[in-house]
């Protein structure tokens, strides 16, 4: 008695199981390709973040830089201030018969200047 054709076991032909195993091949690259999507959306993710901190770290250091030089700036500007009154000092303690002497010296030179080059 032949068995109805039902429960008939074949075995599957090769183009059945080359079928088979392209649908599992596309289901893997499908499936690759959505796990390359997301590292690569949590790689650009991370460079962001990465870019965002080095900026605010780049705006502080310039910050920084700033202060030290407004620092370095008003620390001068005092050394200078100090310079100056120290020397405004000295000439505020010439006494008159020293600003006389050389306000003879001065007139001396240039009278004599003067008539070296064939003057009055």
């Amino acid at each position: 008695m032949a068995l109805p054709a039902s429960t008939v076991s074949h075995p599957p032909s090769s183009l059945a199981r080359l079928l088979e195993t392209e649908a599992r091949l596309d289901g893997m690259v499908a499936d690759a390709r959505k796990r390359a999507g997301q590292r690569l959306r949590d790689a650009e993710t991370q460079a962001q973040a990465r870019l965002a901190a080095l900026e605010t770290e780049l705006a502080g250091a310039a910050i920084q830089v700033d202060r030290e030089r407004a620092t370095a700036c008003d620390e001068r500007l005092a050394f200078l201030a100090g310079e100056h009154d120290r020397a405004l000092e000295r000439l505020r303690s010439i006494g008159p018969e020293r600003i006389g002497g050389l306000a003879r010296w001065v007139a001396d030179r240039v009278l004599d200047s003067g008539l070296a080059e064939g003057g009055p």
